[in-house]
């Protein structure tokens, strides 16, 4: 909780979830801006810690192998459509022939 000049006081908490969630997405939205369909997914469907650290590490790499911006750009929308969709499943943790519950909001 933080006090707003006397005030009162607000739980930043939410902000900066949200926060960490739109600086891993913006650097491979176009032109540097979210859409408020995207800015509104990230509220709605914010991915789990560990989902967003694997969301960095996969377009680290992505970057590290030198694909061009629009290939990263896409596989980075993919795969944070995957991670929304698994909620608090742990991506690193997924097995090939495991069923797993999808979350469609």
């Amino acid at each position: 909780m933080e006090g707003i000049s006397g005030i009162g006081q607000a739980d930043a908490t939410l902000l900066k979830e949200y926060c960490a969630q739109r600086q891993a997405v913006i650097r491979f939205s176009k032109m540097g801006k979210l859409s408020k369909r995207t800015s509104r997914l990230l509220i709605d469907y914010p991915l789990c810690e560990v989902n967003l650290s694997a969301f960095r590490n996969f377009t680290g790499l992505l970057q590290l192998r030198g694909y061009s911006s629009n290939t990263i750009r896409t596989y980075a929308q993919e795969f944070h459509l995957l991670l929304r969709l698994l909620k608090k499943v742990n991506v690193s943790e997924l097995e090939k022939n495991r069923c797993y519950p999808i979350y469609y909001g």
